[in-house]
């Protein structure tokens, strides 16, 4: 019997089975010939004039006849009427978002390194259309049963599917994300490394003592400017207005590909004017005029004995020597930043006016709180912590 004899003939025992008896229903659109000991399938077509179309396959099992409806069910739901790409993948997918989209180059490198991953682990190789919610699900369980990746970055990755499946959604490629039905991972608050003030006072006397002008104002821009590594590596000359006593932050130096690229700060509330600690007023003049006198005066303030822009990794190890070299507690650069926020807190600084200051723009809750900061939170953060400054080295 040939196929659409076969369809017929079930047209036919669907209509009369009443009569005859020969089809016993299994379950909802699943009944069983009982001469045959076949499984028949119904399967919605939609509708023509208001009158609903189907049509009847015949499977040897009911684990294959259930399989055909799930599978039939699903494309009905997932799919619509509006696919214009069956044949995608999530891979491809994903590097048509990333390249139609606006981005950094860190943030589409950042991408790049997740579609790798996802993609090494089969998932990546998935049409659009197939991929169901347990799919994803494994991915991520898989990444978190190797146990290399922390919580946080799992959670980047579940983020970037979730993108790149709103993104099929709007190409029609798909009707529904499967993605935003999985729960992210409960991740750990990080808590940053701060000094004291009598470790501040300890190691600023050290520095001092060593002569070390470089070290002394990347140490001086994170310590009493609050300044991320990537803002003192991207820091130039232009950017400072001895003048006025402002320092303007406006570009960063940031790895990305084994290369480093300087680019603008990530966000708008990054690019911030800030008051010029007078220590460290002093401090960078007389680094300023050390680089003169040695012929290596350029473009940006931090630089290597040749003249060159510091990587932001060497100024990490150059850092991480002298406090080891000095039995001191060991803190990264960034942990700088930490204790100029902690110092300050200590001091009376609300969060909001600290927040401004360092150029946060992270949480929905700060950005209600800068809705009505003042004009001059800026100043009031660089006067107490000026303040604090010296109070720590008259102690």
């Amino acid at each position: 019997m040939t196929k659409n004899e076969d369809v017929k003939e079930l047209t036919r025992t669907q209509q009369g089975k009443k009569g005859t008896g020969e089809r016993e229903t299994v379950k909802r659109n699943i009944a069983r010939n009982k001469k045959t000991g076949k499984y028949i399938v119904t399967l919605y077509l939609g509708a023509e004039l208001g009158k609903p179309q189907r049509t009847f396959k015949t499977c040897d099992t009911l684990k294959e006849a259930e399989a055909l409806l799930k599978k039939h069910e699903y494309e009905r739901t997932n799919l619509g009427k509006h696919s214009t790409n069956t044949q995608i993948t999530i891979e491809e997918c994903a590097k048509a978002y990333i390249e139609n989209k606006p981005l950094a180059p860190t943030t589409q490198e950042d991408y790049y390194n997740i579609l790798r991953r996802i993609v090494a682990r089969g998932l990546g190789k998935k049409k659009l259309i197939r991929v169901k919610k347990i799919d994803v699900q494994e991915y991520i369980d898989g990444l978190v049963k190797e146990g290399k990746l922390k919580a946080k970055t799992i959670n980047s990755d579940r983020t970037f599917l979730c993108a790149v499946f709103n993104y099929a959604k709007d190409c029609e490629y798909i009707s529904d994300n499967v993605v935003e039905r999985i729960r992210k991972l409960p991740v750990e608050e990080f808590e940053g490394t701060a000094y004291t003030a009598q470790e501040v006072k300890e190691l600023l006397a050290l520095i001092d003592k060593s002569q070390d002008l470089r070290l002394k104002a990347f140490v001086y821009l994170g310590m009493w400017e609050g300044l991320r590594r990537g803002e003192i590596a991207g820091l130039t000359w232009d950017n400072i207005d001895f003048e006025t006593g402002r320092i303007y932050i406006a570009q960063v130096r940031t790895p990305i590909k084994g290369k480093i690229i300087t680019k603008e700060p990530k966000t708008k509330k990054s690019r911030r004017a800030l008051v010029m600690d007078p220590l460290l007023k002093d401090c960078l003049l007389e680094y300023r005029k050390q680089q003169e006198e040695k012929g290596i005066l350029g473009e940006y303030v931090i630089v290597s004995e040749k003249g060159l822009p510091l990587r932001p990794n060497q100024m990490n190890n150059k850092f991480s020597r002298f406090l080891a070299k000095h039995n001191l507690k060991h803190i990264r650069i960034h942990d700088l930043r930490h204790t100029f926020c902690t110092l300050g807190i200590e001091r009376g600084i609300d969060y909001a006016h600290m927040a401004k200051y360092l150029g946060h723009s992270n949480s929905r809750i700060t950005e209600k709180i800068y809705t009505h900061l003042k004009d001059d939170s800026i100043s009031r953060v660089a006067s107490i912590m000026q303040s604090t400054l010296t109070d720590i080295l008259s102690e």
